[in-house]
């Protein structure tokens, strides 16, 4: 069967921009806990390189892309900016939150358009989805997300009006509470890619500032972090 042409760029950014969980009430975590991010983060800066082959060996290459994510005290994320390799801004959200810690909304830039996110919760305080509006009120596309028994998100599905499709995302985890496999299936439920994760190395707070990124087990991407800390 032959495979469709795939946004390599947009699927990875689509899978991790999309690891939702931004509240700090009790009866919830705040976005740095449920992205197993520990310490009081500031802000994290990530650059994804693809990778070429030199002597013998996969290695680093050039610049794919660039992302940018501010947190505040109470850990939870106000914005996130993606770049492409031009350094051009691709994908930029902002958050607004309530006094317990839920969000408000979300205004959301990606490309040329500039929408807005409105956000539900289920009885356990984890977001169960949310709609995206265009600015003149139209209903562009629904998330919905699915957890486990820990509470980690396992499953995040996209339906886009506009285009009358769908993209699913599976996630697994390693023991440790890091995500270790992307599984991507299309609009009628076949699995079209998987991307598996290796992290390579960590910081004296226990966070991944080094990580490789396998399609089809061959070495694809590797994304190095900066992370600062309050």
């Amino acid at each position: 069967m032959k495979k469709k042409a795939v946004n390599h760029l947009f699927l990875r950014t689509l899978a991790i921009i999309f690891i939702l969980l931004s509240c700090s009430s009790e009866r919830v975590k705040n976005s740095l806990t449920h992205q197993n991010i520990k310490g009081k983060v500031k802000s994290i800066e990530e650059f994804s390189y693809d990778v070429k082959e030199k002597y013998g060996e996969l290695q680093r290459n050039n610049l794919e892309s660039r992302s940018l994510t501010n947190f505040n005290e109470k850990g939870q994320e106000i914005n996130r900016q993606v770049f492409d390799r031009d350094n051009n801004e691709i994908f930029h959200r902002t958050f607004n939150y309530n006094r317990i810690g839920e969000i408000i909304d979300c205004t959301v830039i990606y490309g040329d358009s500039k929408n807005k996110q409105m956000y539900i919760y289920d009885d356990s305080g984890n977001i169960a989805a949310f709609y995206t509006y265009s600015t003149a009120g139209d209903t562009l596309d629904e998330s919905t997300f699915k957890y486990n028994e820990l509470g980690n998100q396992i499953e995040y599905s996209l339906r886009d009006f506009i285009n009358r499709s769908s993209t699913t995302i599976r996630y697994k985890y390693n023991e440790v509470g890091n995500i270790i496999e992307y599984s991507y299936y299309d609009s009628n439920g076949l699995l079209f890619e998987t991307q598996s994760i290796r992290y390579d190395k960590f910081d004296e707070i226990g966070n991944w500032i080094l990580q490789s990124s396998y399609r089809d087990d061959i070495l694809r991407w590797i994304t190095e972090r900066e992370i600062k800390y309050f």
